[in-house]
């Protein structure tokens, strides 16, 4: 009589659970669409009302689009890439725009304003800004691995951090580009905290590369050369500074971008110095080249491996939390579809289409915060997240 019990209250348990699924699920598809009361306004020109009211309506969809952008984007994405965004989403907003509707308007001797209701969709407004290299706000960047060999004046051997030396901290030209990624939200992963040399070839093959980006938590490589020469010899007094880089998607292989960037300066009397100079400018104007590339195929890129399976242990007896944890997980602006796979007693399975990684996926769900639920990130794999529920 007991196990009978028992096994009414699990499948009245179970029942109540993909229910409440199914409401975050409804509640998750309605947020493709988002609804703003927004103004605009026009001039009166000729006492032509109509042709007024058409321009106040056109400048409220773009208010509307702008809004959404600027909540999208993250303010140095706004501020750095505004010139791109009006050439190529607020100038035509109309295929974001859903539906409107006036509300109210007023008019004065020589202008008229409206007050509107726009419906904006908000999947194809996030995958054009997107594939603008436009950094999403929310989004998990992607953990960048730099394979840089550099050469500045009178080395006579590249520096590199892979070989058969150990080094404690990155190259001129690394650092510079380094610092433009990690400034656009790129997570920088260090070659330079090595326990013992690698002992690779100075000029590693792709799978090689590859490998290594992968054993360090990488999802990008960008290899390539930077080198300072005086091109002219001594005589013209001029140090120029060469870096040829190309980015790698770790997952996939496939190419992301690639850059060649050039500087010069006058050497003066420490030629070496003016190395550095020319170094870090050239690895800062490749960088600005590369962040655009890599930022639209990452993001473009990542519905190719979107489909990710979410294992949760220790549900048993945390029905109520498990469902709060799923509504939080159908939250994250990168969860396009969340569907349960499996569940048993002690254990639920989730397959998530996720725009991006299992560890991407893994960093997002480290920072979910409830009073109702506590998680423990047991492991990552390929293709598997695994999570603990437990207590709060």
């Amino acid at each position: 009589m007991s196990e009978d019990i028992r096994l009414n209250n699990w499948v009245k348990k179970a029942l109540l659970l993909f229910f409440l699924m199914a409401i975050a699920g409804n509640a998750m598809a309605a947020e493709r669409t988002k609804s703003l009361i927004v103004l605009g306004s026009a001039l009166i020109h000729d006492q032509d009302m109509a042709a007024a009211r058409q321009q106040a309506i056109l400048d409220a969809r773009v208010a509307a689009v702008g809004s959404a952008v600027a909540e999208m984007l993250t303010e140095k994405a706004v501020t750095k890439r505004f010139q791109v965004i009006n050439e190529n989403i607020l100038s035509q907003p109309d295929p974001y725009v859903s539906r409107d509707e006036v509300l109210s308007e007023a008019v004065t001797d020589q202008s008229l304003r409206v007050l509107m209701k726009v419906d904006l969709a908000v999947t194809p407004l996030r995958q054009d800004l997107a594939g603008l290299g436009l950094g999403l706000a929310g989004t998990v960047a992607p953990r960048i691995l730099f394979m840089l060999s550099e050469t500045n004046v009178g080395d006579s051997a590249p520096t590199i951090w892979w070989g058969k030396q150990l080094r404690s901290s990155p190259t001129v030209s690394e650092g510079a580009m380094a610092a433009i990624l990690h400034s656009a939200g790129c997570k920088i992963v260090g070659g330079h905290d090595l326990s013992a040399p690698l002992g690779m070839a100075d000029a590693p093959s792709d799978p090689d590369m590859l490998a290594l980006a992968r054993r360090l938590g990488a999802d990008v490589v960008i290899a390539g050369s930077a080198t300072a020469a005086l091109p002219y010899g001594a005589v013209k007094n001029v140090v120029a500074a060469e870096v040829v880089v190309r980015a790698l998607d770790v997952h996939s292989g496939n190419s992301l971008g690639h850059s060649r960037q050039h500087a010069e300066t006058a050497s003066g009397l420490d030629v070496r110095q003016a190395g550095r100079k020319v170094l870090a400018s050239a690895g800062s104007a490749a960088a600005d080249d590369l962040e655009r590339q890599i930022l639209a195929g990452w993001q473009q890129g990542q519905g190719a491996r979107s489909l990710i399976t979410l294992v949760i242990d220790g549900i048993n007896g945390q029905i109520v939390g498990l469902v709060r944890l799923r509504t939080a997980i159908a939250a994250l602006p990168e969860v396009k579809e969340l569907r349960l796979k499996e569940m048993t007693g002690d254990q639920s399975v989730l397959v998530v289409n996720y725009d991006g990684t299992p560890r991407a996926l893994a960093d997002a769900l480290s920072q979910i915060r409830s009073t109702d639920f506590g998680i423990d990130l047991e492991s990552v794999a390929d293709d598997t997240v695994r999570l603990l529920l437990r207590q709060p």
